[in-house]
């Protein structure tokens, strides 16, 4: 038997709080982007706490010459302003953070459980929002999930094998 199950959402308050929550990042994602392009900062990088979190790390590069005295490389490769008093980069690379950072904890509470609810396991999820088809990936302890079906691994692939 597989470590991992499947399970399809069925219930239509899950598949619109995804959905949101898609459109939250992508309006997060948006607005990094334009203020890398202000800036003259490389791609915007966002990382992850959970399946439905995100917030803002830094920039893929510094940008041009002038800004690059006023941007820091941490250990984790991505570029961001250095925190320094009443510097307008770091101001503004702050109030971008907190803009754009996705909390998923209300898509948790419909969905009933988090991404530490299965520790040291770590649940999964696949969608094509197109389509409204959205699969969680759970430990094999789970047996059921609100609002969901549980399907085959064959099942799962055929739904997402490439059109």
């Amino acid at each position: 038997m597989s470590d991992t199950r499947y399970f399809l959402a069925k219930d239509d308050a899950i598949i619109e709080a995804i959905k949101k929550n898609n459109e939250d990042r992508e309006v997060s994602k948006d607005k990094a982007r334009a203020f890398a392009n202000e800036h003259k900062l490389g791609e915007p990088v966002f990382m992850r706490h959970g399946i439905f979190d995100i917030f803002l790390s830094g920039f893929k590069s510094a940008g041009s010459e002038i800004e690059r005295p006023l941007m820091t490389k941490p250990k984790d490769g991505f570029f961001r302003p250095k925190r320094v008093k009443k510097s307008e980069l770091s101001a503004a690379y702050s109030d971008l953070c907190k803009e754009t950072r996705i909390d998923g904890k209300a898509i948790e509470g419909v969905l009933g459980w988090d991404r530490l609810s299965f520790f040291p396991a770590s649940p999964g999820c696949n969608f094509k929002p197109n389509n409204d088809l959205y699969v969680f990936m759970m430990p094999a302890k789970v047996s059921v999930l609100q609002g969901c079906e549980e399907i085959s691994n064959i099942e799962y692939l055929d739904l997402f094998k490439s059109d």
